[in-house]
């Protein structure tokens, strides 16, 4: 099927995670923006020990109060503050590409003190001081406030995930926001199989077509899946011998989605990715360990 055989008279969208937008439906390729920056995030899902990712090693205290997990052979910064030694591959890393920065901002978190993990996540994300979303996320923001880098895009940003992080929630008062933020596990799933074309489309049109904005939006996502379905990178060959790993807790997988995206759709500008188990509440020298190494 072509894509403009399933978007011709559609108003609808398939059942993947979208952030309604002012996205425009574009039936050509999109505008190509070259040597462009792409945001990617990663967010260690949970509740990741800072003290032991970046113990300060040199404190009396981090000494003393830690006395059975503290971390004992750090990657030393400066001399008071080291990172966990499976970081040592990261550091470098870094070290050997003087065009590459990496920082480090300590003691930063939920400012309400409640002691929850939840709200510490929703604080990060929202970025307002608090665990409130009403005025979106802190991604989300950025998207509404600012101009899409290419013309038409139907898809700013990507969220490696069931769903859209909260960091990409929009503001219950926006009166705008520029384009769609599209939710995929991966790239090779985010496709449409359809049996009966005109069924479908048929269906789609009575369900969506009554209203504008999921006319609209529905025509987006619609382009983009057919896109992608064209594209098919996850096919591709990685870049510069890039190599993900399998195992763990699929980083890696999510990691390889998220520049099957970048590479394929020009337009992209941000990509969320999400690591669990971080909530390392007992054996965590080991299971810390684990993590960082991957």
């Amino acid at each position: 099927m072509q894509r403009r055989d399933i978007i011709s008279g559609l108003g609808a969208a398939a059942a993947i995670g979208l952030v309604a937008g002012k996205a425009s439906a574009n039936t050509d390729e999109p505008a190509i923006t070259s040597n462009r920056d792409v945001l990617v995030t990663v967010f260690l899902r949970g509740a990741a020990d800072g003290l032991n990712l970046l113990p300060p090693y040199n404190d009396g205290y981090y000494t003393t109060h830690r006395s059975t997990i503290r971390i004992n052979d750090p990657v030393d910064i400066d001399g008071y503050f080291g990172m966990h030694p499976a970081f040592a591959s990261l550091n470098e890393y870094v070290s050997s590409r003087p065009e590459v920065n990496m920082a480090f901002i300590p003691a930063v978190g939920n400012p309400l003190k409640s002691h929850s993990h939840f709200d510490a996540m929703n604080s990060m994300e929202y970025a307002n001081g608090g665990t409130s979303g009403n005025d979106g996320g802190w991604l989300g923001r950025y998207l509404t406030a600012s101009t899409p880098t290419a013309e038409n895009a139907v898809a700013r940003a990507i969220a490696v995930s069931t769903s859209a992080q909260k960091s990409l929630d929009v503001a219950l008062e926006a009166t705008g926001y520029p384009a769609s933020t599209i939710a995929a596990v991966d790239s090779e799933s985010f496709q449409l199989n359809i049996a009966d074309a005109e069924t479908f489309q048929t269906s789609l049109c009575k369900l969506y077509g009554r209203n504008e904005n999921l006319d609209k939006h529905s025509r987006a996502l619609l382009t983009f899946i057919e896109q992608n379905t064209q594209e098919a990178p996850w096919l591709r060959t990685p870049d510069n011998g890039a190599e993900y790993p399998t195992d763990g807790r699929g980083l890696g997988d999510r990691l390889r989605t998220a520049a099957d995206f970048i590479t394929a759709f020009k337009e992209v500008e941000i990509v969320n990715v999400d690591m669990g188990g971080w909530d390392t509440h007992s054996n965590e020298t080991s299971r810390l360990n684990a993590l960082v190494t991957e």
